[in-house]
C-alpha cells in the first residue's frame, strides 16, 4: 500500500485550494457585440434580470458597442448580460437586440438563415451593418436582391427588399406571448397589391 506523508498531503491540499481560488477569481471571457435595431440611436432597455418584466434602470442606444459576458434563455427569449466598455454599466439585454461580432478563437462571421416558403427556398444573409441580401431558388425561377433592410415590429423582424415596383418582405417572429411558437412568412406585393403570401418553415 502506498502512503503519503502528512507534509505531502498538506502541500497538495494547498495547491488545490490555490488553483480553485484562481479559477473562481478569473473573469468571464467577454465577446464583443453591438446593439442593433431598426432606427439608429433608438433606445433599448437594460434589465436587472433576464426578463421583460424585470426593472429597467437604464438603456443603451442602437449602435452602442458592448461586451457580452454571458448568455441565457428565459421565457422564450435569448438574453445577454453585457457591459458597456466606456461607462462600465452592466445589465441584461434581449438577445434579439444584440449582434455578437466575434466568438472567441473564431473568425468573425455574419448572420444568414434559410427558410422554406412553399416552392421557394429563401436565404437571407447579412452583408454589412444593417444590410441584407435575399436569394430565392425554385422551379419557377431564381432571384437575388441586395441592399435589404431589417425592420423591428415589436415581436418580429421584417426583412424588406425592393425590386423596381415589387416589394419582398420576409417576417420572422420569435417566441413570444403573442406568437408562442413563433412563425415566418413571405409576402410579395406589386404596385401596392399583394400577389403572394406564403407561410415559411424556419
Amino acid at each position: 500500500m502506498r502512503h503519503f506523508s502528512p507534509w505531502r498531503s498538506t502541500f497538495f491540499k494547498a495547491v488545490s485550494v490555490t488553483i480553485l481560488a484562481l479559477s473562481i477569481s478569473l473573469p468571464a471571457l467577454a465577446v464583443p457585440g453591438r446593439i442593433t435595431g431598426a432606427t439608429p440611436g433608438s433606445r433599448v432597455n437594460i434589465r436587472t434580470q433576464p426578463s421583460t418584466s424585470a426593472s429597467s434602470p437604464g438603456y443603451g442606444l442602437v449602435g452602442d458597442r458592448v461586451e457580452v459576458i454571458r448568455s441565457t434563455t428565459r421565457d422564450g427569449f435569448p438574453w445577454h448580460y453585457v457591459r458597456f466598455p466606456q461607462s462600465g454599466v452592466e445589465g441584461w439585454i434581449n438577445g434579439n437586440f444584440i449582434q455578437v461580432l466575434e466568438e472567441p478563437d473564431q473568425q468573425p462571421s455574419r448572420w444568414s438563415h434559410t427558410y422554406t416558403c412553399g416552392p421557394y427556398t429563401v436565404t437571407l444573409a447579412e452583408t454589412g451593418r444593417d444590410q441584407y441580401s435575399y436569394r430565392s431558388r425554385s422551379d419557377r425561377g431564381n432571384l437575388e436582391l441586395a441592399n435589404g433592410r431589417r425592420i423591428y415590429s415589436g415581436s418580429s423582424w421584417n426583412y424588406e427588399f425592393t425590386n423596381s415596383n415589387t416589394v419582398y418582405v420576409l417576417e420572422d417572429a420569435w417566441n413570444s406571448p403573442r406568437f408562442p411558437n413563433g412563425f415566418a412568412e413571405l409576402r410579395v406585393s406589386q404596385n401596392g397589391q399583394s400577389i403572394l403570401r406564403q407561410t415559411c418553415r424556419k
